[in-house]
């Protein structure tokens, strides 16, 4: 659940009457006294959708049990063969692969298409990814997407400040290397007095192929950006990078979200990272998409 702290200060009901007395006395002397009310709020919209990646991902595997088929479309095509698998959760968001049989891996399971999707623990906001391979006859090549969105509306603080901790998954690959699963935990602080939000993405780890060996990724920093007053958001991020890849050459890596909740204690976004690397003069440009749920 996001923490946040406020900088109203509530005034104190005294018993005294001679305290009471002395302040009714500076009122009408022309002093002035501190209103007392609730921390101010400002109304955010539901059913408002943000995108990342380039193409639109719909349907959802949250609520579907492990090893059951998982009805997903990317950029308007429909996947076959993906379904639940419990394996590469993370948190809120659930996992789906896709299931036929691999000739690399020998194995009844591929990550050529694979991707997450979930919900807040209240409702209000969810988020769904989905990377292609480059081997994808169905997507014709590599597609990549993510959708987070705030399902119903609430407030958002104006004042004082917050904190929310959640889950992140996504999917990395180049033009022809076989994506990635990556998932990792991410954490926001926003100052809404400010109107500032920022983060990072840490403990990322992913893996090539399904039966892949586990590798650990840089961490992600969300730098300090603007939160409009409709609760949306973005900026850039640094870092992400695999090193194994070879040198980076540059990183254009951008994130995106929305604060939402009844009372904006929750916040859903995506990221993009673009990184391009020089492994010994063969040149490696990679795409990570991926999506996050914070509370």
């Amino acid at each position: 659940m996001g923490r946040w702290n406020t900088t109203t200060q509530m005034g104190r009901i005294v018993k005294i009457p001679f305290i009471l007395m002395a302040v009714a006395g500076l009122s009408a002397c022309g002093g002035s006294t501190t209103s007392v009310g609730p921390t101010p709020t400002t109304p955010i919209a539901g059913n408002v959708l943000g995108t990342a990646g380039g193409a639109t991902v719909t349907g959802t595997a949250h609520g579907v049990a492990d090893g059951q088929p998982v009805a997903m479309t990317i950029g308007g095509t429909t996947i076959s063969g993906l379904v639940r698998d419990t394996t590469y959760d993370k948190g809120v968001l659930k996992a789906f692969v896709q299931s036929e049989f691999d000739p690399v891996t020998s194995s009844t399971f591929s990550n050529y298409d694979a991707g997450h999707s979930g919900v807040s623990s209240t409702g209000a906001m969810s988020a769904s990814v989905m990377n292609t391979d480059f081997k994808s006859t169905e997507a014709g090549g590599i597609l990549r997407g993510a959708n987070y969105a705030r399902v119903s509306g609430g407030t958002m603080p104006t004042t004082g400040t917050g904190t929310f901790t959640g889950d992140y998954a996504g999917g990395m690959g180049a033009s022809n290397v076989s994506a990635f699963i990556i998932t990792g935990d991410v954490a926001l602080s926003a100052d809404f007095g400010a109107s500032t939000i920022s983060g990072s993405i840490t403990n990322r780890v992913g893996k090539v192929n399904i039966l892949g060996t586990p590798n650990n990724f840089a961490d992600v920093d969300l730098g300090s950006t603007a939160i409009g007053a409709d609760g949306a958001f973005s900026g850039t991020a640094t870092g992400g990078e695999f090193v194994p890849f070879g040198t980076v050459t540059s990183n254009t890596s951008t994130y995106q979200g929305l604060i939402g909740g009844a009372t904006g204690t929750e916040a859903a976004g995506a990221v993009n990272l673009l990184i391009n690397y020089d492994a010994g003069g063969t040149i490696r440009n990679t795409t990570e998409v991926g999506v996050f749920i914070a509370e």
